[in-house]
């Protein structure tokens, strides 16, 4: 199935290249599949110890996946909303090679604007609202819950969904992006091997 999956991919990316329409459909599989394959990218803080790195907030949200759009190699991913010149807003897809970074380099990148020289696409176009959802496991609680910010510095797991809810053209539309890969195993390495 992922496979095939890839191929309808790479055959929907060929007919975008040649500059048919279809490549308004063709980015959303994209970003579901670069979505999908967010993997529990454990970055290290010494006061905190090993974390899966993802962010999330009302302007965006960041994560590493497996499944590059345009690399051949694990990138960092940032997902933004942006705000156009005629007041509408874009959502924007952007990757860079993740290679070995830590969790500040990667935050560096955001900070500095490095992003923004990676590879890109707009995922959505003129829309009138741009809003984020996430829901998670509460790990203190043992219940899942809907939040507006996330940050896996703090929840120690990925979101299981992220939901982007968007106005355009008169009509309320959502784009449901779920995360595969959800591992718990690090937090036991944490508390075998590590802060004392």
């Amino acid at each position: 199935g992922s496979m095939a999956l890839n191929q309808s991919l790479i055959q929907y990316r060929s007919v975008m290249e040649r500059g048919f329409l279809f490549w308004e459909y063709a980015k959303l599989f994209w970003i579901q599949k670069s979505f999908s394959s967010a993997t529990d990218y454990y970055v290290y803080e010494r006061s905190i110890g090993y974390f899966p790195y993802f962010k999330g907030s009302a302007s965006g949200f960041s994560y590493v996946s497996l499944s590059p759009f345009a690399l051949d190699e694990p990138v960092a991913v940032w997902v933004e909303k942006e705000r156009k010149e005629n007041g509408k807003f874009a959502l924007v897809y952007y990757e860079l090679p993740v290679k070995a970074k830590s969790y500040r380099e990667i935050e560096m990148d955001y900070f500095s604007g490095t992003y923004r020289k990676g590879k890109s696409f707009r995922v959505i176009e003129d829309a009138d609202s741009i809003d984020f959802r996430f829901y998670a496991l509460d790990l203190s609680k043992g219940v899942y819950e809907w939040l507006r910010e996330y940050d896996g510095k703090r929840r120690r797991l990925l979101p299981s969904l992220v939901v982007v809810d968007y106005l355009s053209g008169g009509e309320r539309r959502k784009l449901f992006l779920t995360i595969e890969t959800n591992s718990m195993l690090k937090l036991l390495y944490n508390e075998m091997y590590g802060e004392k």
